[in-house]
């Protein structure tokens, strides 16, 4: 019951007070081809948007990593070297990739695979990460 108390306690005085802002860094990764089913020779088209809704500098690390599902396993591709950004207090800053499927993927099965592209933002001043993601289905 003393438990409960505390809690209703915290909650009105957080109501009553206003609850603050966080303070971190985020990032929204989107994709127009969210979903669809794609093929070798097709585009795959990334936005990344990376805010730093701190109110002071900060330095921000962001790592892609893919993860291919198929019926026998998960292939996690690692992350390849950090995209490095320094970002202001209130900053926003987008940036658009593309990659061409290769014709020829010798590693995976023939089928429907589910492939989920990750984007991880660290920043190092802030010590707030946040991890975004998109999918999309590769038929082979």
């Amino acid at each position: 019951m003393s438990r409960k108390m505390l809690c209703l306690g915290i909650l009105c005085s957080i109501y009553l007070m206003g609850a603050a802002t966080a303070q971190a860094v985020t990032i929204d990764l989107s994709s127009p081809q969210e979903g669809e089913v794609l093929g070798p020779g097709d585009t795959v088209e990334l936005t990344m948007v990376v805010t730093n809704d701190t109110d002071k500098k900060d330095i921000v690390f962001v790592w892609l990593s893919m993860v291919i599902e198929t019926e026998e396993r998960t292939i996690v591709l690692g992350r390849a070297r950090p995209l490095r950004l320094k970002m202001d207090a209130g900053d926003e800053v987008t940036k658009t990739i593309a990659a061409t499927i290769p014709e020829f993927l010798p590693e995976l099965p023939f089928g429907l695979l589910d492939v989920t592209i990750e984007a991880t933002a660290d920043g190092k001043r802030s010590k707030t990460t946040d991890t975004d993601s998109t999918y999309f289905t590769l038929d082979l």
